[in-house]
Parts: C-alpha cells; structure tokens; sequence
C-alpha cells in the first residue's frame, strides 16, 4: 500500500451488550480512509494459501503498516470496552482471509461455533472488505452447558460435551442460526469497511452460505483477521537501562 492507513473521518464505534453473560462487542464503521486501497493489496500483493488449522479457507499477509494501524487506531477503546486498563498490546497476528471451501469433507468442528483459545486477554479484530453482500458473524449459546464463553474452568466441560455431540451426528452445513446444539444470541451483518471486536473466548462462528466460492478477493468474502493479546506493558530500553 502506497497510502498511510488512517482512521476514516466519519468513523463509529458502537457497543452491544450479548447474550446472558453480557459479553462486550465493538462495532466500528467505516473504520479506514482507504478500504479499496486494501482490497487491491489483498488481491495483487501476495498469493493466497491454504489455512492450516479450522479455518474454511485460504489466507495472504496484511501490509506491515495495517497491523499497527489497528493497534493505533483501536487500542484505547478496546482497552475501555473490555476493562483492559494499564495493559498493551504484547502480541499480535493478522492477516486476509477468505472461505473457500464447501462444508462437504470439513472436521465437524468447521461447521459448529468455535472460540480462539481461553485467554480472555485475546482480542479479536474481524475486519469485512467484501465489496458484494456476504454474510456476517453470530456469536452463540452452547445449549447443553449454557456457555457462551469459553475460559478456565469450562474448557474442559465445554470439549468433552462437544466430542460427545458431534460423535453422535455430524452436521450438514455451516450454521447460520439456532440449532439443535447452538442457540444464536447476537448477529452482525458483514458490512464494507465495518470492523467487528470481541473476546476470542466468545462463541461465534460465520454466517457462511453454501458455496461455490469466489476466489477473486475483489470479488469473495475477504477479511482482515487480527488478534490483539493484551498484557504488562514491557517495559521500555531506558527503564532496563535504569534498573540496571
């Protein structure tokens, strides 16, 4: 990219309150000045490969200067939202991706909610660059168990009751709604340059329709993942300096 990623001037931040447990999300519109510059960087800069874990599809590096844009653009609101007060940014990871692949031949577990791990220190930005109408994100209930979240003590619970249920019927497609084993609790329509925050120990999962699959990022369901692990600040060369 050639052009500085700036916050767009008409950017807005909105916070819904989901589920029982009230979980927290961010939904910011309009979010960069220069989201077509992105897309274009997405669909000409780098190839895109495989995904090696659950992810439906494929994904391609962001710009280096994308991820610390977010981080500049996000870090206070999101340390407000979600009371990550006196903690930074002490990893993080982004990239586009795109679903390519049919729900035919995916691990059951592609085609339940998911969360990304049970740190509630992970903040996970999902940012939709889809210029035509695909679907969004759902965040869900796990009905046996009630969870909504899944940290500490309900890790092991929530994954044993899973390989349970999956053993006994596997499902047919993505899920896009209430299930036998889901309960939707908060849906978020996939809207161009819209940047949706939430806990990665939140159940979601995307609202995905049955393929084919557009390969073309000008064209398919592209996003731009990021995670954000809040933690200590590290301290500085010159406090080191310091106490040394």
């Amino acid at each position: 990219m050639k052009t500085p990623i700036r916050p767009h001037p008409r950017l807005q931040v909105s916070v819904t309150q989901v589920g029982a447990e009230r979980a927290p999300v961010m939904v910011v519109d309009n979010f960069i000045s220069n989201p077509e510059e992105l897309v274009e960087d997405a669909a000409t800069e780098h190839p895109f490969r495989p995904f090696a874990m659950y992810y439906p599809g494929v994904k391609s590096p962001v710009p280096p200067m994308y991820m610390l844009a977010v981080y500049q653009i996000l870090k206070d609101p999101i340390r407000t939202v979600f009371g990550l007060e006196g903690l930074d940014v002490v990893m993080a990871d982004s990239d586009f991706r795109m679903v390519t692949k049919n729900a035919e031949g995916l691990h059951p577990r592609q085609l339940v909610p998911h969360y990304d791990g049970p740190d509630p220190n992970v903040i996970v930005v999902l940012h939709y660059l889809a210029t035509r109408p695909f679907g969004g994100t759902s965040m869900y209930r796990h009905r046996s168990t009630g969870f909504e979240r899944i940290a500490g003590n309900r890790v092991a619970p929530f994954e044993e009751t899973m390989a349970r249920e999956l053993a006994s019927g596997r499902p047919d497609d993505f899920i896009d709604g209430d299930t036998d084993l889901f309960e939707r609790i908060a849906s978020f329509p996939n809207v161009f340059n819209r940047a949706l925050i939430y806990r990665g120990i939140s159940l979601h999962s995307g609202d995905i329709a049955a393929g084919p699959f557009e390969p073309d990022p000008r064209l398919g369901r592209l996003t731009a993942n990021t995670v954000l692990m809040f933690g200590p600040p590290m301290p500085t060369l010159v406090a080191k300096q310091a106490q040394g």
